[in-house]
């Protein structure tokens, strides 16, 4: 097992102690925290790319995976008449478990709650927010190559709830979502790189297609740059 973590640096503490590339193998696997810049975007029903921020850690030991992923990103999703502003924001958590299955591979399962809120704004204060919950799992695999690592996931998440609001004039009405909550189907990879010490630097690429009422391609994209311990 220490030949596995040293290989892939899935615990970069471990590494530390028998190689000073310790920041190779970084990234949604590893013991790391991370901050960057998102670009998301709606391909289609009028959709339109907005840029934010976002920040995510994790924790990995003795093939447990931890992870929680926060971003917020700044104008509206959708391209409606009148809007004046608006944002979206999304949490993902998951919980898996991830077993080296050679030198320079370790695949696992992992379950996840995702929470996504899209909001627009009109005219006289007015604006319309969306959310939807959803509980599933799925794939991921991670591959270290020297200081590069690469991961991947595949996933499918339930709709369990869904509400919108509507503000007018300072009063807020919320309901339960006649439309009701959307299953999601998920694609994600992201590249990191070892820059010096356990610093790091990633992109990567998240596909959600939200199905059960029609179809929601929703596509983000990220720069950033993190830190293993």
């Amino acid at each position: 097992m220490r030949k596995y973590r040293k290989t892939l640096a899935l615990i970069p503490a471990a590494a530390m102690l028998v190689a000073p590339l310790a920041f190779a193998g970084v990234g949604q696997v590893l013991n790391s925290v991370s901050a960057y810049g998102n670009l998301n975007g709606i391909s289609n029903d009028g959709g339109q790319t907005t840029g934010g921020l976002g920040i995510k850690g994790s924790w990995w030991q003795d093939n447990f995976l931890f992870s929680a992923d926060y971003h917020h990103d700044f104008g509206s999703s959708f391209s409606t008449p009148n809007r004046t502003g608006g944002g979206s924001t999304g949490i993902n958590i998951k919980a898996g478990y991830m077993v080296p299955i050679s030198n320079v591979l370790a695949f696992g399962p992992y379950l996840e709650y995702q929470y996504q809120r899209w909001g627009v704004n009109g005219p006289d204060s007015a604006g319309f927010h969306l959310t939807n919950n959803a509980i599933g799992g799925g794939a991921m695999v991670a591959a270290g190559l020297g200081p590069l690592t690469v991961t991947g996931n595949i996933g499918y998440l339930d709709g369990v709830s869904a509400t919108y609001s509507y503000t007018q004039n300072g009063y807020q009405q919320a309901f339960t979502s006649a439309r009701g909550s959307d299953n999601v189907l998920q694609l994600g990879a992201q590249a990191d790189l070892g820059i010096v010490g356990p610093f790091y630097a990633f992109t990567g690429f998240k596909w959600d297609r939200y199905m059960n009422h029609g179809s929601l391609n929703v596509l983000q994209g990220n720069v950033g740059a993190g830190f293993s311990f």
